[in-house]
């Protein structure tokens, strides 16, 4: 009995010794696992709050490269853009931002943008904020652009000995020419880094003008557009599809990264695939499958990142259509639909001097992208 006693005693004194060890081991881990907690909740809200600082300087960089090269105008558009991207938080102190303007003229912007986090947990640890840091590049690129110009029997250009049949009787009205001004205005708006070429349609595709750099190559350019002419006979129908695809792959050949642009320049209604000839299928009527084709090489100018600025020229009205209905208001749709698909632009111009600040609008849009941080 003495023995089982004495027994049962050590037996009990050996488990109060092991929990009064637990319970130091314990108290350890408690500081290693808040430890590790701290860790684990503040790096998760420092990369949070880095990535959307990178985000802002990110967008707020190639809103602000739209205005280079002057940085005066850059700075201020990248500080709106700035305070609009980034949310204010009392985790985070107001970023600070160093720019950086690279070129003559200046094309390239860099940026840096620092912030303070407060932390969390890690204040247990004596760990107070950390440093988030974010750079960020911009640089204003010329577009690789192609110019398709209807040449259609209604492009009326009346010269001496060559009457144009389409033409209104007063022959005041001579849209061959005005576009053809007009593309001159536009070569000579462009920044000089534009590679540019030109494409023509009728019933048949004319590639006038491969891709040129505007730099060494604008005279080049601008002839090509001053030699072009209205078709005559056969050459007075409309493949505006054949067009957008011809320069589609035109584009594909330039081998640069830049953004892809056709400016498409139509005053009437797409009648022709490949050459083929589709007629009204009434006065007001037209057949649907030349409508398709335009559809359908919009979607290929998608697949292929080009986008479409669709320019409808000129006031036909037709006195066999209700309520003298405008032409231009059946193809109006069409081109509508071709810039949605491709993302770009819709212009409607009426009379010859709406043509100038229509490209004046176009040749201001700088395309930007986001580069390597030099």
């Amino acid at each position: 009995m003495l023995r089982e006693a004495l027994s049962r005693i050590r037996r009990t004194l050996h488990w109060r010794g092991q929990r009064g060890a637990v319970i130091v081991l314990v108290a350890a881990l408690m500081v290693v696992l808040v430890g590790a907690v701290a860790l684990v909740v503040d790096v998760g809200m420092v990369m949070a709050y880095r990535a959307q600082l990178q985000k802002a300087t990110d967008a707020s960089a190639l809103a602000a490269a739209q205005d280079l090269p002057n940085t005066s105008d850059a700075t201020d558009t990248f500080n709106d853009y700035m305070a609009r991207n980034l949310p204010e938080a009392e985790a985070v102190t107001a970023p600070e931002v160093t720019l950086t303007f690279l070129g003559n003229p200046v094309g390239t912007m860099k940026v840096e943008s620092t912030q303070e986090v407060s932390l969390w947990f890690a204040r247990v640890l004596g760990k107070q904020s950390t440093t988030i840091r974010a750079v960020s590049a911009a640089q204003r690129v010329g577009a690789d652009l192609m110019l398709v110009l209807d040449r259609s029997g209604s492009m009326c250009n009346d010269h001496p000995g060559q009457p144009c049949p389409y033409c209104p009787s007063e022959c005041a009205w001579e849209p061959m020419t005005s576009v053809k001004n007009a593309g001159v205005y536009l070569v000579n708006q462009l920044a000089d880094e534009t590679m540019m070429g030109v494409v023509s349609y009728n019933t048949y595709l004319s590639c006038d003008v491969r891709l040129k750099y505007l730099k060494n190559e604008a005279a080049a350019v601008v002839a090509g557009i001053q030699r072009l002419e209205p078709g005559r006979g056969t050459s007075i129908y409309t493949d505006i599809g054949g067009g957008m695809r011809m320069a589609t792959d035109s584009l594909a050949t330039s081998g640069r990264p830049n953004p892809k642009i056709v400016v498409l320049i139509t005053d009437g209604l797409a009648n022709v695939i490949k050459g083929r000839y589709y007629d009204r299928l009434s006065p007001c009527v037209f057949d649907s499958r030349p409508l398709n084709w335009v559809v359908t090489q919009a979607n290929y100018a998608k697949e292929k990142h080009v986008i479409v600025y669709a320019v409808v020229f000129g006031e036909d009205k037709d006195p066999r259509c209700p309520s003298g209905q405008l032409i231009y208001h059946i193809g109006e749709p069409l081109m509508k639909q071709v810039v949605q698909i491709t993302g770009g632009v819709y212009f409607r111009a009426v009379t010859t001097d709406d043509l100038y600040p229509i490209f004046h609008e176009i040749a201001g849009y700088d395309f930007v992208r986001l580069i390597p941080a030099p």
